[in-house]
Formats: structure tokens, C-alpha cells, sequence
């Protein structure tokens, strides 16, 4: 059962809480981070798709707004990628205040991935948890702190574009001056859906990101946040990491596909489809969601044979016993 909770010193952050009643004290704990300007619950309400799934399968998982997004206080305007991260990390502050999950998965799409990964390397390195516990498998319960486990959506490329070459500089001036720009300026054009009159560079920044210009638009982006996205090294970032980093990608993404060659670190790829992002397909997000949801909670783990949830082995052997039964009934009247 769902719940709505509040985060922050001063509650001002609004978040979705589903927990089981019973059953709860060694589950790990979930957590999804949307990318800029993003409700918590995502593009095509992915994030709010898996916590339904997920609660099928009797797991804890949040959902958050970061401060200026969603119903959170504050504008957009005031965020930076810092700002983000402090978020997230005060939200699993409380949440392991009372409590202690194995693992803290956080899973992240685009700019969300950043903060996921961000928040792995603070988070274990200032609570001291054990990062050579094995992550492919359910994490035991343990007395020691929670291991935060990051799992990545689409994350943004190891390469790209100089936004300061990209965007006008006059609104990237202006933006120094004030703190923050409405980012019609920054990004001109009205044709949300065929971006017909806008800059193809400057909209592939905006998905990298995870935004949707449609509802950025109207909205401030700080300077800070401009500053933030130039000066990311998103290959420090995955070689910062001490855990095993969960890595899902469309099947056409070919950027993701070879990040391993690329990068020193223990990436694990799993690509869901067709296309590159799931957003442009239902059964891409179909998919994307059976994934995360086996990663989260393995089908190994499962027999299909008690009736708390509707997991996928539940589902299957229960229409193999209905079409027995119509089989029967056939052979019976013959």
C-alpha cells in the first residue's frame, strides 16, 4: 500500500512511499531518480509503472520529487546538480534512520543516473558500507550499513557537446548575471513533438539530460546547472565506483553498448527493446520494467508458488494450470 511522505528539514520535499505491512525488515530498499525537470514519476510514468510492479512483488520502493520539481517547494531555477544529490542523499538519511536495508538501489534515468552514481560514491564512502558484498544476487540481510548499488537508464554519453559553444551566448551571459534563464531562451523554438524549428544538437543535450522541452520551457535553468553539465566527466564517475554498476540501455543505443571498452570499471549492460529509448515504445518500457524488476528481484529466488504477489513465474504457471484445466474439460466432453 502506497503512502504520501515528506522530505527535508522543513518537509519540503514530496514523495510516494509503497511498503509491505508485513515482511519488511530485510528488503532493500528502492529508490528512483527522475532527470531534469522531471516528476518523480518519470517520462511515460515509468518510475510509477515499476513501483506498481515492484509492490506486486512485495518490495519497499520511494519515489521523490528534488526540490523546484514536481510538488516539491522551490523552482526550477534554483537546481544544480548539487543541489540533487544533497536531495537524495537527505531522503535515504531518513529513510535508513529507523531502518537498515541490505541495499539501497538507486535507479536513475539520464541526468537521474548522474545523481544515482554521485550519490553510490558518497553514500558508501561516508557510511562505510561493505562494497565487496556481490551485487548480482539478492544482497543478505547484514548488520552493517546499507551498500547503495547504483542502476543506470540511458545514462548521458561519455562525449558531449561544449554547451558553451552550443548555446546562444547571449543567454548563457545572461544567465551568469542573473543566476538563471528561461530556457526558451536558451533553447528557442516551439514544435515540441517534430522539433522542427529548433536546434537538433541543443534538443539531443535536452534528452541527454532526461528534460522534455515542452515542460522546461517556462521554466528557469540556473546558470549553476549550465556550469554543472559542462564540466561533467562521466568517466571519472564510473571509475570513482567501488560496486558493480547496472547499466540498462536501449538495444539501438550503440554509445552504451560500448561503454565497457571505454571505461575501467566493473559496468554490467542490459539492453532492453526495440529502439534506443523507452520512451518511444510501449514494449520498450514494457521491457525496461521486466528487467529492472528481475535485477531488483531475481526469478531465481522465486518458485511461483505462494499468492502474495503477481510476479512474472506466479503469472506463468497460473495460466499453464488454466489452459490444463481447458485442456481437460476438452477431453472430457470428447
Amino acid at each position: 500500500m502506497w503512502r504520501q511522505v515528506r522530505f527535508g528539514r522543513q518537509l519540503e520535499m514530496t514523495g510516494l512511499e509503497e511498503r509491505p505491512e508485513r515482511g519488511r525488515e530485510n528488503l532493500p530498499l528502492v529508490v528512483t531518480l527522475s532527470g531534469l525537470g522531471q516528476a518523480m514519476s518519470e517520462k511515460n510514468y515509468l518510475f510509477s509503472q515499476l513501483r506498481k510492479r515492484l509492490a506486486d512483488r512485495r518490495q519497499w520502493v520511494v519515489q521523490f520529487d528534488y526540490r523546484g520539481h514536481g510538488d516539491s517547494q522551490g523552482e526550477l531555477g534554483e537546481v544544480s546538480l548539487s543541489t540533487m544529490v544533497a536531495d537524495t542523499l537527505q531522503v535515504l538519511h531518513e529513510l535508513t534512520r529507523q531502518t537498515t536495508p541490505p541495499a539501497i538501489y538507486l535507479v536513475g534515468h539520464a541526468l537521474g543516473a548522474v545523481v544515482a552514481l554521485q550519490v553510490t560514491s558518497i553514500w558508501n564512502s561516508r557510511t562505510g558500507a561493505d562494497t565487496s558484498v556481490e551485487t548480482t544476487s539478492h544482497p543478505s540481510p547484514t548488520s552493517g550499513p546499507s551498500l547503495a548499488i547504483p542502476v543506470l537508464i540511458s545514462p548521458p554519453p561519455l562525449e558531449r557537446a561544449d554547451v558553451y559553444a552550443l548555446f546562444p551566448p547571449d543567454a548563457l551571459k545572461k544567465a551568469e548575471t542573473v543566476g538563471a534563464i528561461d530556457a526558451r531562451e536558451l533553447i528557442p523554438g516551439e514544435d515540441y513533438y517534430t522539433f522542427s524549428d529548433l536546434d537538433a544538437d541543443q534538443v539531443q543535450v535536452i534528452q541527454q539530460l532526461g528534460a522534455h522541452l515542452l515542460y522546461l520551457h517556462g521554466q528557469r535553468i540556473s546558470s549553476t546547472m549550465i556550469h554543472d553539465w559542462a564540466q561533467l566527466n562521466m568517466q571519472a564517475l564510473y571509475e570513482a565506483q567501488r560496486v558493480p554498476i547496472h547499466l540498462l540501455h536501449g538495444v539501438e543505443d550503440e554509445v552504451s553498448s560500448a561503454l565497457t571498452t571505454h571505461v575501467q570499471a566493473d559496468i554490467r549492460l542490459c539492453p532492453f527493446q526495440p529502439g534506443r529509448n523507452f520512451y518511444h515504445h510501449p514494449a520498450a518500457m514494457d521491457d525496461l520494467i521486466r528487467k529492472l524488476c528481475n535485477l531488483i528481484v531475481p526469478q531465481k529466488a522465486c518458485q511461483g508458488t505462494c499468492t502474495r504477489c503477481r510476479c512474472e513465474t506466479y503469472t506463468r504457471q497460473a495460466n499453464e494450470r488454466i489452459g490444463r484445466k481447458q485442456d481437460d474439460h476438452v477431453n472430457a466432453e470428447g
